[in-house]
């Protein structure tokens, strides 16, 4: 990889983050009407082979946590916990970064999914 190649991933790793806060606050904004095109997006990527898809999967999922209530969060997230658990061995340490964030949000917003 050369230098060039490294700048085209921290802009393009750039923009997957200010994507990511840009959809925290449409997700305090709207709430649980963020859940649908958000979880199929993630449901859509976090398997890819492409590591750059499921970072992108992820970041997407950790930024909603704090928009939909308990609930509704709940519902879309205790039954895909395993797999999201199974992403910490994941091959590529951008994607194990992001879903360590993942978890951190999960806890910080909704500490009883994990406890479920």
């Amino acid at each position: 990889m050369n230098i060039e190649d490294e700048d085209e991933e921290d802009e393009e790793l750039g923009v997957a983050l200010f994507s990511g806060c840009c959809l925290a606050a449409v997700a305090l904004v709207i709430g649980n009407n963020i859940t649908e095109p958000v979880i199929a997006f993630v449901s859509s990527n976090l398997q890819s082979p492409n590591w750059k898809f499921r970072y992108s999967a992820l970041l997407a999922l950790g930024a909603i946590t704090e928009g939909p209530d308990r609930v509704r969060f709940m519902n879309i997230i205790i039954p895909g916990m395993q797999n999201l658990l199974a992403m910490f061995n994941d091959p590529h340490a951008k994607v194990r970064e992001a879903i360590a964030w993942v978890m951190s949000k999960i806890c910080e917003h909704h500490a009883d999914v994990v406890t479920s």
